[in-house]
Parts: C-alpha cells; sequence; structure tokens
C-alpha cells in the first residue's frame, strides 16, 4: 500500500492546454507548466485557471489514495476523515 500510495498523484492539463499541473500524493504542487496559449489569456484569467487545474488535480490525487486505502481502512472512521 505504501508503494502504491508513493506513486499515486495527479497530473492535469486544463481544457485549453493552457496549464498543465502535476499533484503529489499529499496533495502538493510539484510542478506547472504554461503552454503558449496561456498567453493569450489576461492576468485574472490564468489566474482562474492555475487555481481550477490544481484544485482538479488535488481531487483526483485524493480520489486516487482513497481507493488504495479503502479496502484496508473502508468503514472506519480513518476513511470517513480522509474523504
Amino acid at each position: 500500500m505504501q508503494e502504491q500510495i508513493q506513486h499515486a498523484g495527479s497530473t492535469i492539463t486544463s481544457p485549453n492546454e493552457a496549464v498543465t499541473v502535476k499533484i503529489a500524493p499529499n496533495g502538493a504542487l510539484q510542478h506547472i507548466e504554461f503552454s503558449p496559449a496561456a498567453m493569450r489569456l489576461t492576468h485574472v484569467q490564468l489566474g482562474q485557471l492555475v487555481m481550477h487545474t490544481v484544485q482538479k488535480a488535488q481531487i483526483q490525487a485524493a480520489e486516487q489514495i482513497a481507493s488504495i486505502v479503502e479496502p484496508e481502512f473502508g468503514g472506519t472512521e480513518a476513511m470517513d476523515f480522509m474523504t
């Protein structure tokens, strides 16, 4: 289970492909990359897009972790806390 958790995480690209983010298993932002499409956005739009993309990736990473630990901890308070 530990090895699976260590290799979990998420990489998400925004729908317009302007932003790609990589999230660690603990939800921390590991990497962010901007494509040339990002230059066509205003600073406000880019900021919103970054936040939305990071949030989607964090949710996906958390779901991966939950699916890894669910067989062992499903139905417990620890699992309820995680989800």
